[in-house]
């Protein structure tokens, strides 16, 4: 049965919070409260719907429209993998290799805040062209400091900053520009002495929201436990967040069902929830029929990992998005292809459809 899009958005939100108390957002509500006087910060976690900064990006502006300019967040100075964006950023670079975890690339290593970082063992260079303006926000850098490890300068407005990340191995954060004048570039090189491992580049306002897409096309939940628990700390404790977004789920649905899901997923919500004081929000997959001749078809393992998802939640005091039910259930995918919300491959959305779930999230979030 198709549920109409207004009546299942409803249901999602009563379904993901009416369970559970304390109301699970009361903390990032409280957050929201004192913007005008502090930055409050967004994570969302996910797969390929998160990676390109799309529906995130669209997240961000309805926010900080609201809330106020917390500026333009976490940017890496070079695309890990194929698809890394963010909406505000043109980034150009050479010489570095992504370092993420995807299918059997699971390696236990330090992938600081985003889950994901580049990595260079000689010289390389990364110019980052900016869309909106910077002026007055600080400019920090996240870095894996590990012994023998090489230097970097970064450039920016006429000046540039040289940072050595030779030292015990642990992730940083350090604050190179406390107040940005008028730029648009920011160039970073390496020198060429040593691995470099750079996580990230923040730019951040000293109020306001900010709202960062850490995705990786093709990962699942599971797929955190192997990030290095000191590193994800290091990582929380220098930048905490005020609400932590989990937007898994499709790639779950398309794969060989474990036995432990459920406890898989109970224990990366579990950590994050240890690690951070942040309010935490679980968004579910939408749906990706599977064809069988001239039909497509429900994937059986979509309501599974819904539920697994919803139980999740309840037991971790977190909210949940039931995506999938909020598109209009079963056969909604077909209906979101010819209106022009959803692409062919009918599992990724359009700008149309990435607006559409960011303004249902902001509604939630707010």
């Amino acid at each position: 049965m198709k549920v109409p899009v207004a009546l299942a958005f409803a249901l999602s939100l009563a379904t993901g919070l009416s369970a559970q108390t304390p109301e699970p957002l009361e903390r990032f509500h409280a957050s929201l409260a004192e913007s005008t006087t502090r930055p409050v910060r967004v994570v969302v976690y996910g797969a390929s719907h998160t990676a390109s900064d799309e529906f995130t990006s669209e997240l961000r502006a309805r926010l900080q429209h609201r809330f106020g300019d917390g500026g333009l967040g976490w940017v890496l100075p070079a695309s890990p993998f194929p698809y890394y964006a963010h909406a505000d950023v043109d980034i150009q670079a050479h010489g570095f290799e992504g370092r993420f975890v995807r299918y059997r690339d699971r390696v236990r290593d330090d992938y600081g805040l985003p889950g994901f970082a580049v990595e260079a063992t000689g010289a390389a260079q990364a110019r980052l062209t900016l869309r909106r303006d910077v002026t007055g926000q600080s400019l920090a850098v996240s870095y894996l400091q590990q012994p023998g490890g090489g230097a970097f300068d970064v450039a920016v407005a006429g000046e540039t900053y040289h940072v050595r990340t030779d030292g015990p191995r642990e992730t940083r954060l350090i604050t190179l520009l406390e107040t940005l004048p008028r730029t648009r570039t920011v160039s970073l090189v390496t020198t060429g002495d040593g691995p470099v491992r750079l996580f990230g580049l923040a730019f951040e306002h000293d109020a306001g929201v900010t709202v960062d897409a850490f995705g990786v096309p093709g990962t699942s939940a599971r797929d955190q436990r192997i990030w290095n628990d000191r590193s994800l700390d290091q990582a929380l404790a220098s930048r905490p967040p005020d609400l932590v977004v989990l937007a898994y789920g499709t790639n779950e649905s398309a794969r060989r069902a474990f036995s432990d899901d459920r406890e898989e997923l109970r224990r990366v919500v579990h950590r994050l929830r240890t690690l951070t004081r942040a309010s935490c929000l679980l968004v579910g997959p939408g749906e990706w029929p599977r064809r069988r001749g001239e039909r497509w078809l429900p994937r059986p393992r979509t309501r599974a990992v819904i539920e697994d998802q919803r139980a999740v939640a309840a037991a971790e005091g977190c909210a949940h998005f039931d995506t999938y039910h909020w598109m209009g259930g079963d056969g909604a995918m077909e209906r979101w292809v010819r209106e022009g919300l959803a692409l062919s491959d009918r599992v990724h959305f359009t700008a149309a459809g990435h607006a559409r779930l960011a303004e249902a999230l902001a509604r939630l979030l707010r």
